[in-house]
């Protein structure tokens, strides 16, 4: 695992979050399975909310029924509950972040987590990177 191998990490450092967790893209990356395009960050909703202060940010419909604040350039995006479509708990709980891989503070959804989440939402990208998933696990 290589935090030099996630994008956008200089980014996210000057939104000055304390309490987060990176989903989906984010893990691949770490695990040097494949770039992140971009951080899919979730936040408890209280931090959520407190964001609304923050003009860096864009407030946006995200589709699926949830809201998302964006950096301008949309390489990060911050909810604050998962999305509907991931098909696991809808607010990040203290077992998601208990079971968050931890590298100098950041948090990480774990990979059999970011698997069973793209086994669910099955999106054509999702499909390509279960593929890549599986692939690491049977060769590690």
């Amino acid at each position: 695992m290589e935090l030099s191998n996630v994008k956008y990490l200089d980014e996210f450092n000057k939104l000055e979050l304390r309490n987060f967790l990176f989903i989906g893209s984010a893990t691949l990356a770490l695990y040097g399975i494949r770039e992140n395009r971009d951080l899919d960050v979730v936040v408890p909703i209280e931090t959520f909310i407190s964001l609304r202060f923050n003009r860096d940010l864009d407030f946006r419909f995200g589709g699926s029924g949830f809201y998302k604040y964006s950096t301008k350039d949309g390489k990060i995006e911050i909810f604050g509950q998962m999305p509907n479509s991931c098909g696991l708990s809808c607010l990040l709980t203290k077992q998601f972040l208990k079971e968050a891989i931890e590298l100098n503070s950041y948090k990480f959804m774990p990979l059999n987590k970011v698997l069973a989440m793209k086994k669910i939402r099955r999106t054509e990208r999702d499909l390509k990177d279960i593929k890549l998933i599986e692939n690491y696990l049977n060769e590690t």
